[in-house]
């Protein structure tokens, strides 16, 4: 954060499955852009909405999946497999 004249005021880690896990729902693309920043992974699902993917320092290979709607904002979000880590991958 940033105070009236320019400098930083606090620090906050927002790659957290807690502060991801916080989000309101109903915060537009900018202000999840301003907030968190850009997902790690886009991808378009059906109905026009998008799922944004964020990835975060943890030991047990998750990431938060958020989706946002036909309107541009946020409908909710979840904590997954990701799947970069090989969790889902057949032998």
């Amino acid at each position: 954060d940033l105070g009236a004249d320019g400098r930083v005021t606090s620090v906050r880690q927002v790659l957290s499955e807690n502060a991801l896990a916080a989000l309101p729902a109903g915060m537009t693309e900018d202000e999840l852009l301003r907030e968190i920043g850009p997902p790690a992974e886009r991808q378009q699902l059906g109905n026009n909405r998008a799922a944004w993917s964020y990835r975060f320092p943890t030991t047990q290979c998750i990431w938060h999946v958020l989706t946002i709607g036909p309107d541009g904002r946020l409908q909710g979000g979840s904590t997954e497999p990701d799947p970069r880590c090989g969790i889902n991958r057949r032998r």
